[in-house]
């Protein structure tokens, strides 16, 4: 058993390296054919504004880097730096000069054909932005697109430090680009997004109208009914249900954040809304990134709740049959509406969301809690036994699979990568669930809170170890399949220890 889960390891582990490194050889080698000298492979434009420069905020590497990419074949240098800022920031340029080459990239001094849309004050990043959420790159490969004084950010911030030290050489001698500032782009939107817009300034003002401790008050309840969308909290309520229910438990609650994750990401690339504050910029009061419809906070809070109160229900009406089911089940469904809508609320009261990206996050979060519902009561394929049955997740794992080779969006891949590591795994995961004793509990704690520290720590460190986005997302991949592994193979020790060997023979 343990020769064949490490032979799957080690399969997983060359799978991602293969993709990655397959991806980058076949990048460089279609850069060789472009008219520049031997060894560039790419191209990068530099936009300037006074005394700033055009930067993209990359959604892999998680730094500023000026637009640029990979020299296609078919392209040259000049027309791939056009291409890149056309893709990555919306701006419709052409290139002045050459700069000169900068390891394999090719800079070059390029002025924008119109005046470039920047916010008329910085917004939560502590930028000002471009409106730029029409691009083709926006939230698969760009979070924000900024025009900054590349002077006053930490070099640790850049993609690429040494940059810093030649940009002053390169703003130099690179013509000025028109810009045109704004406060509201209202009219740039259809007409229901436009009435938002102004119930939204309505709703914040009435806010801000309330009294120092009812504003206190609000904005509290705003923070605590917005968690069940922050990665802390979802890791939390995951690491907690390992403890409390065991393995199987833990793959089910996974199995219903990873639905929940992967069907908001498709609809937010599919629709590609923009975000409220990409409109009127005053309205933003968290940080976000990305399309805005759906809702992934809400549409997440409005199904991890009804999951969770559906499993208390269940558990009422087997454990405690002579409870008033009716009084319990209208108790569970207000708690759940109560934290559900508030988290509707919270998003639109932060300006990240429109108020028809809730109402729909609500829709097709009522769907899925249906459709969890119906699939937990079903006799023989219900939600519990699909845990461990590893060809459905093998199907689940080559629907993933197919969803990120389409999209190419990174955040499906880091979901094909949980997947396939449950499926990996899976028979090594205990059928039964036996309460572990406090000593076997403590050891189970503390060996978790060691090894996934140590291993996002480890990860943290080797994506600073480069700047080329293949192999951080490489790294970022494999980072979740180790932290997975260890999750699921630590605990599944533990209550194989507890469990009689009948509960988890194959």
């Amino acid at each position: 058993m343990h020769n064949i889960i490490g032979q799957r390891i080690l399969l997983l582990f060359f799978i991602l390296v293969s993709l990655t490194f397959g991806s980058i050889g076949s990048a460089w080698a279609s850069s060789t054919t472009s008219e520049v000298p031997e060894g560039i492979v790419g191209a990068v434009c530099v936009i300037r504004h006074d005394n700033k420069v055009v930067m993209i905020s990359e959604v892999i590497t998680e730094k500023l880097a000026l637009p640029g990419g990979y020299i296609d074949s078919g392209y040259n240098a000049p027309q791939t730096a056009i291409r890149e800022a056309l893709e990555e920031t919306g701006l419709h340029v052409h290139v002045d000069k050459f700069l000169q080459y900068r390891g394999r990239a090719a800079i070059y001094a390029c002025v924008a054909n119109d005046p470039i849309p920047v916010t008329e004050f910085k917004t939560k990043s502590g930028f000002t932005a471009v409106a730029s959420w029409s691009s083709a790159h926006f939230g698969k490969e760009v979070k924000q697109v900024y025009l900054i004084n590349p002077f006053k950010v930490d070099g640790k911030n850049y993609r690429y430090p040494d940059d810093i030290v030649l940009l002053k050489k390169w703003l130099q001698q690179t013509p000025n680009s028109a810009v045109t500032y704004y406060h509201n782009l209202s009219q740039e939107v259809n007409p229901l997004h436009r009435w938002e817009l102004s119930q939204m300034l309505t709703f914040q003002h009435w806010v801000d109208g309330l009294s120092s401790w009812q504003q206190t008050l609000f904005s509290s309840w705003m923070t605590v009914t917005n968690l069940p969308g922050e990665y802390g909290f979802i890791f939390t309520v995951l690491f907690g249900c390992l403890i409390a229910f065991g393995p199987v438990s833990f793959l089910r609650l996974s199995t219903v954040m990873l639905s929940v994750t992967m069907v908001a990401s498709i609809i937010k690339l599919t629709i590609a809304s923009p975000r409220p504050f990409y409109i009127i910029p005053a309205l933003q009061k968290v940080a976000a990134s990305g399309y805005g419809f759906p809702s992934g906070h809400t549409l997440m809070a409005l199904v991890l709740w009804g999951f969770i109160g559906i499993q208390a229900y269940r558990y009422i009406k087997v454990h405690n049959p002579s409870a008033q089911l009716m009084r319990w089940r209208l108790g569970i469904m207000s708690i759940v509406v109560l934290f559900s809508l508030s988290q509707a609320v919270a998003r639109v009261w932060y300006g990240v969301h429109f108020i028809s990206d809730t109402v729909a996050s609500l829709v097709i979060g009522s769907v899925m809690i249906a459709g969890f519902t119906l699939w937990i009561n079903l006799d023989k394929h219900n939600l519990t036994r699909c845990m461990t049955n590893k060809w459905f997740w093998l199907n689940v794992t080559v629907a993933f699979g197919l969803i990120a080779g389409t999209t190419q969006a990174p955040d499906h891949i880091y979901l094909f990568s949980c997947v396939l590591t449950i499926f990996l795994i899976n028979d090594y995961v205990p059928r039964q669930y036996q309460r572990l004793n406090l000593r076997y509990l403590l050891g189970l704690i503390t060996c978790l809170l060691i090894g996934c520290s140590v291993i996002l720590y480890s990860g943290y460190m080797l994506i600073n170890l480069s700047n080329v986005s293949l192999i951080v997302l490489a790294i970022r991949s494999i980072t979740i399949v180790v932290l997975i592994t260890w999750i699921l193979g630590c605990s599944s020790w533990f209550y194989r220890q507890t469990c009689p060997p009948l509960a988890h023979a194959q």
